[in-house]
């Protein structure tokens, strides 16, 4: 069953296509047919995912079940439905969950060193993203609606 987006709160992103990029961190190969989280204020942004966007794939190095894998991002997928409520449950709570499809791998990844060589560069964008979206955060869940 599909959810309602979000009604309340407007996402600093919300109608601005070229913001229609999102991370996953995966723990092993097994997960990947779709996003899941709990239906709580802690993961408002899934509302903010629509058919269509791109979500890449972190795998962490930190993680004891990533392997052999440097920290990076080796695939991506994309959104193919809404957000709809999960037959899962996270630690006894409901969820949500919004279909992908099948993962697609880079040729090459993007790891974690790699990104670090940008680290001035994103930042210099980091600084700017947060000016233009001010007051909201470039990181909060949700923002205030947006001004009139």
């Amino acid at each position: 069953m599909p959810i309602e987006r979000a009604t309340q709160h407007e996402f600093w992103w919300s109608g601005d296509r070229t913001q229609r990029f999102w991370i996953e961190q995966l723990k092993t190969d097994a997960y990947g047919d779709k996003l899941t989280a709990p239906d709580t204020s802690r993961y408002a942004t899934m509302r903010g995912v629509e058919v269509g966007d791109i979500v890449f794939r972190w795998y962490s190095e930190r993680h004891p079940e990533a392997g052999r894998r440097l920290g990076g991002i080796y695939a991506a997928s994309k959104v193919i439905g809404q957000i709809r409520r999960s037959e899962q449950l996270w630690d006894g709570q409901s969820c949500n969950e919004i279909p992908l499809a099948p993962r697609s791998y880079l040729r090459d990844p993007i790891l974690l060193r790699d990104l670090k060589d940008l680290e001035a560069e994103f930042h210099t964008h980091q600084t700017a993203l947060a000016t233009a979206v001010q007051p909201s955060s470039p990181y909060s869940l949700c923002s205030s609606p947006k001004p009139a």
